[in-house]
């Protein structure tokens, strides 16, 4: 967890350093689940994940991601990143 933490706060330096406000957590459970929960108590106004490109020929395989689950139970918007 230390090193998660101090990985997603260099990710984070360079916002900051611009004058965005950043709030970074480390959770440990299951992730979809955890982001929603996180995102409900924090009253987030976005949610800013990365995800991963999506072959059209297998479609359905991105249905069970991280990123999916989020989009459709998290209450405020959510940007993907690739």
């Amino acid at each position: 967890v230390a090193t998660s933490r101090r990985r997603l706060a260099e990710a984070a330096r360079p916002f900051a350093a611009e004058g965005l406000s950043v709030r970074t957590e480390v959770l440990v459970g299951e992730p979809a689940r955890e982001v929603v929960r996180l995102a409900m108590v924090r009253k987030a106004d976005l949610v800013v994940m990365g995800s991963h490109k999506v072959n059209p020929a297998r479609r359905n395989r991105g249905w069970g991601t991280t990123s999916y689950k989020v989009g459709i139970f998290c209450q405020c918007p959510i940007l993907l990143v690739k």
